[in-house]
């Protein structure tokens, strides 16, 4: 499963994962270096490993809470109620009405490319 996320001025749209991360699992450091996460990544790093014991169960959370610092908004009213299930904080918007189709239109996107 996972939350999606738009841009609203770019409209760019970026997935990310929910629950533990079974790429921190089997990958540990990289997981945060292909997503931007420099910090993330020196800390694991400079612990020889040891801190992706703890980022196997938080990188996920971390990096929404990273992309909605970045502007990005959830692209339904469904990724909005993962995020408050995640812990997540997210303000509500009243205006849904465009949510299924927009998510139809990101899940044909994804399955594109």
């Amino acid at each position: 499963m996972s939350v999606n996320f738009k841009h609203p001025t770019s409209g760019l749209i970026k997935e990310c994962p929910e629950g533990f991360s079974w790429t921190t699992f089997f990958f540990n450091g990289l997981v945060p270096l292909f997503r931007g996460m420099w910090g993330t990544f020196a800390i694991i790093f400079f612990t020889g490993g040891l801190a992706g014991l703890y980022y196997m169960f938080a990188i996920n959370k971390i990096y929404a809470t990273k992309l909605m610092e970045q502007g990005y908004t959830p692209a339904s009213s469904v990724d909005s109620d993962k995020l408050n299930r995640m812990g997540v904080a997210v303000a509500r918007s009243n205006d849904h009405s465009h949510d299924e189709e927009q998510q139809k239109q990101i899940e044909q996107e994804r399955i594109a490319s």
